[in-house]
């Protein structure tokens, strides 16, 4: 990835770290999920991803006014350069189709949908 600071491609996810876990720029107190890259084949990264969105998809689905879901985003901020760069906090980076596919994401959207009664329209994927 490049760093927004050197503008070269030396940034790499940290070895372990915070996922934070939005949809529609909601975010739930506890919408976030530690992660060790290590471990990251291991199911149980996929199982702690599907039960912070199943508790988003509980939440969310008691609200009143509830619009169907269009945007997801799983991010990062733990992130290294290579060349030592400070890359603030603020900054967040995308772990989709890099520490689990949009594939994976759209078929845990789809059991949660029905389960809980909430529609799911996310756009086409497009090319970054």
């Amino acid at each position: 990835m490049y760093c927004p600071v050197c503008m070269n491609n030396t940034l790499n996810f940290s070895a372990s770290g915070v996922v934070h876990v939005i949809l529609n720029d909601k975010q739930m107190d506890a919408g976030r999920f530690y992660y060790n890259l290590d471990d990251i084949d291991d199911p149980h990264f996929l199982e702690e991803l599907t039960k912070k969105l199943e508790e988003f998809f509980r939440w969310y689905s008691n609200f009143q006014n509830k619009e169907a879901i269009t945007k997801i985003q799983l991010c990062t901020s733990d992130v290294v350069c290579e060349e030592k760069c400070n890359v603030p906090m603020a900054n967040r980076f995308s772990i989709l189709d890099v520490m689990v596919s949009r594939t994976k994401i759209e078929g845990i959207l789809e059991k949660l949908s029905k389960k809980y009664s909430v529609q799911v329209h996310l756009g086409p994927k497009t090319s970054s």
